[in-house]
């Protein structure tokens, strides 16, 4: 017979959740300036989750959108961890950025929602200045891994990750 303490610990599993901003935003923001510029919005996750697809609400280009998310140290952008497949040609309106794989996020962790475009006409909606928004100058392509960002704002992206 097995004598003496067994010690279990369950962390909680992942599960499908959103974070980000889903409010019906009326403005817009310029994404080009002399080039095209990521824009990223800091989110913190609710809950663990296992994110696939990122909605953003843009501007009708006829060009190409495509968005990531980044990890956040001291409160910026940093790392990679997950990008999304091209939309061309979008309509305005909420596109859908589906990740080329699933993308895990931790409860109480934050993360930085980017948008990236092609196209010299691109524009995010967004609702209020009550956000964090960070932006780096960057040629349309691969995803820069780390990031640097050179400025910033209040802006609230409507933007978000969910199942």
């Amino acid at each position: 017979t097995a004598t003496g303490l067994l010690s279990l610990t369950i962390n909680p599993a992942a599960t499908s959740g959103l974070i980000g901003n889903t409010n019906e935003g009326t403005l817009k923001d310029t994404m080009w300036d002399g080039g095209a510029w990521i824009n990223a919005g800091r989110f913190q996750a609710a809950s663990n989750m296992v994110v696939s697809t990122m909605r953003a609400k843009v501007a009708a280009v006829p060009g190409k959108y495509k968005c990531a998310i980044y990890s956040d140290v001291s409160s910026q952008p940093s790392r990679l961890i997950g990008s999304t497949a091209e939309v061309s040609n979008p309509a305005s309106g909420w596109q859908s950025f589906p990740f080329t794989s699933s993308v895990t996020l931790t409860k109480g962790n934050y993360y930085w929602l980017a948008i990236w475009s092609s196209d010299a006409s691109a524009q995010v909606y967004y609702s209020g200045n009550t956000g964090t928004l960070r932006w780096g100058l960057y040629n349309y392509g691969t995803w820069p891994d780390p990031i640097s960002t050179s400025g910033g704002a209040s802006l609230n992206y409507c933007i978000y990750a969910t199942q």
